[in-house]
């Protein structure tokens, strides 16, 4: 095999990666949505797809092909009994990504960016390829709530007990305590500053967006 061969077959594999991980997402996205990793992980031992579908009420025959999915995925185990149905159960670590409970933050947020942006605004961004112009937020019915879910899990978990205290050596926070005018630029529902408003009562937070609705919210 030559060395345009060799290329041109690793650069096959490589699409082929990134087209199972872009339908994976999707897949994904849907166990976020529906609340089925939420379900899975009150579970130690291995369910029948018929039992966690009653968890999270939903119909079985989709939960079945949505549990195949994560299964060929390595998200979720399978465990086969004689002349019984296939049972499958969400190993602690990766609950500990996929849900709200999980110790290192709940990443199957992010999940939904890609279904977000294709469904609300991809024609219209094909068509700015050619006018160059901008795309306004009305494109985006649903992009306010997804970076509030976003700062949900993040702010929540780490603003104030990790990413402030090592900003600056730790001297912002000392600053934030003893009083200071904060604005927040493109600030969405406003969820950090909020977090921050509560945590440091001597300190004035200002909110800025360009959004009417998150800033209504």
């Amino acid at each position: 095999m030559n060395q345009d061969d060799s290329r041109r077959e690793a650069f096959g594999r490589k699409m082929t990666d990134i087209l199972n991980y872009g339908a994976l997402n999707l897949a994904m996205a849907i166990g976020y949505r529906t609340g089925l990793f939420e379900a899975m992980a009150r579970y130690a031992t291995p369910q029948p797809p018929a039992v966690i579908a009653k968890d999270a009420g939903l119909h079985p025959r989709y939960v079945r092909e949505w549990l195949g999915i994560m299964f060929t995925a390595g998200i979720v185990e399978l465990t086969r009994f004689a002349g019984q149905e296939n049972a499958y159960r969400l190993p602690p670590e990766h609950a500990d990504f996929l849900t709200t409970e999980g110790k290192a933050g709940n990443l199957a947020v992010y999940t939904q960016e890609i279904p977000l942006l294709t469904t609300c605004s991809m024609e219209k961004l094909i068509g700015t390829f050619a006018s160059g112009e901008g795309i306004p937020y009305d494109c985006y019915p649903r992009f306010q709530a997804f970076m509030a879910e976003l700062a949900e899990n993040k702010h929540r978990q780490v603003l104030l007990d990790t990413f402030l205290p090592s900003v600056d050596g730790g001297r912002l926070l000392e600053r934030l305590q003893q009083g200071i005018r904060v604005c927040d630029f493109g600030c969405g529902e406003g969820v950090a500053l909020v977090l921050m408003a509560r945590a440091f009562p001597d300190s004035r937070f200002t909110a800025i967006d360009i959004d009417e609705n998150a800033l209504a919210s």
